[in-house]
């Protein structure tokens, strides 16, 4: 791949930051380069992010990769309608008391993928006394490892950076009303979606697409050791490309108004900003 394919993910990382605040930049230390090469990310002495490839979505399923990043890629926000029906008021639970609840959920056979020898079964939820406050802390006294909010900020950001999944803007309310009304919306949501769901593979139907064009890299067997980051911004550059040239095609053919078009979709770099 050339120095073009790196700008799908610094493109991510740039557009990402503009949305956050000073401080949540601040929290922000890697590299976006060290996402497309698939460098580990060191958390600490005893906590490393790996970077799957896709041998890794082979050998243990699309789904159960997702699954395991599913906890990193959350909020009570995202959560609030199960909850609810837990009997769990979104406002009133922390980000890290849901984290501790749903990475019980975590398979370790699956999480090694990206985390190694970090068992998250052995995790419970902790107050430890800093000064003269209180902080809740993820700790597993088997293998003394602990997880404070800091430490669970930096690797969710980095698995959604990864991923490109990213949780929605938190939302509370003391408004009764307006719970239910919330609640009520993301039910309606949540069904519309389940029905959309389909059993096929997204990423069979991406590798398919980029084997079968042209301008595709790499041959199948070569396509394994590629990480996920990389790979997604092949795809995502491959329709890029082919929508540009599409849109050329039509410009010198006379049957586009060249007047109507936006000048930065003709820019076969031009930014990317999510990852399909």
């Amino acid at each position: 791949m050339n120095s073009i394919d790196t700008a799908f993910i610094q493109d991510v990382y740039n557009k990402q930051l503009e949305s956050l605040n000073e401080e949540e930049k601040r929290k922000i230390d890697f590299d976006p380069l060290q996402l497309y090469f698939g460098e580990d990310y060191v958390i600490n002495d005893q906590i490393t992010i790996h970077q799957p490839c896709i041998q890794d979505f082979i050998d243990y399923g699309e789904k159960n990769i997702y699954s395991t990043v599913a906890p990193f890629a959350c909020n009570t926000t995202s959560y609030r309608v199960q909850l609810y029906d837990m009997g769990i008021d979104w406002n009133e639970i922390s980000n890290i008391e849901l984290f501790a609840f749903l990475i019980k959920t975590i398979n370790h056979k699956y999480s090694k993928i990206i985390f190694g020898e970090l068992d998250f079964s052995y995790f419970e939820l902790f107050e430890k006394n800093i000064g003269n406050s209180k902080q809740i802390i993820l700790y597993d006294k088997t293998h003394h490892i602990e997880i404070n909010e800091e430490t669970r900020g930096r690797m969710c950001r980095y698995i959604q950076f990864m991923f490109n999944i990213f949780p929605p803007e938190e939302e509370f309310t003391s408004n009764k009303v307006l719970k239910q009304d919330l609640i009520n919306n993301d039910r309606q949501k949540q069904l519309i979606q389940n029905k959309k769901k389909k059993n096929a593979s997204n990423l069979l139907s991406m590798i398919s697409f980029c084997l079968n064009h042209p301008g595709f890299s790499y041959k199948k067997n070569e396509l394994r050791e590629v990480g996920i980051v990389e790979f997604m911004d092949s795809v995502q550059r491959l329709q890029i490309y082919e929508a540009t040239h599409a849109l050329y095609g039509g410009m010198y053919s006379g049957f586009v108004d060249t007047t109507k078009i936006d000048k930065s979709q003709l820019n076969f770099m031009r930014d990317i900003y999510v990852m399909t």
